[in-house]
């Protein structure tokens, strides 16, 4: 797996996907929850990590925490999307390996693409 794109939103997340894999010819697989994502990371580990901001009941610091607390993930390049956009400040999540922030309501696909290219 190349990209991994955690959000609770089907349609959201399904579109996005078929966007990505696309544009940037590599496997985008989806889970709805942290939950869901760390299983699917443990399994195979992604390139880059997507995730909603907010995930169900919980927000993506479940997530961001889990990753940091393994060595093996603690690299791992993180891309946060949510309706939060102009809240969120970068700074505040960097140390735990957020590269971008996307307000889901304002960003272009290709925007997104542009930042998964880049980021390592």
């Amino acid at each position: 797996m190349s990209i991994l794109l955690v959000d609770g939103d089907k349609w959201f997340a399904e579109s996005l996907a078929a966007t990505l894999e696309k544009s940037l010819n590599e496997s985008v697989q989806i889970a709805d929850s942290a939950e869901a994502a760390i299983k699917k990371i443990d399994a195979e580990l992604p390139r880059v990590v997507l995730a909603d901001f907010r995930l169900g009941t919980k927000n993506a610091m479940t997530l961001l925490n889990e990753l940091q607390s393994f060595t093996d993930t603690r690299q791992l390049p993180v891309i946060l999307l949510t309706v939060d956009g102009q809240r969120l400040n970068l700074a505040d999540f960097e140390n735990h390996g957020v590269k971008y922030i996307f307000d889901k309501q304002t960003a272009q696909p290709a925007e997104i693409a542009e930042a998964v290219k880049n980021v390592r």
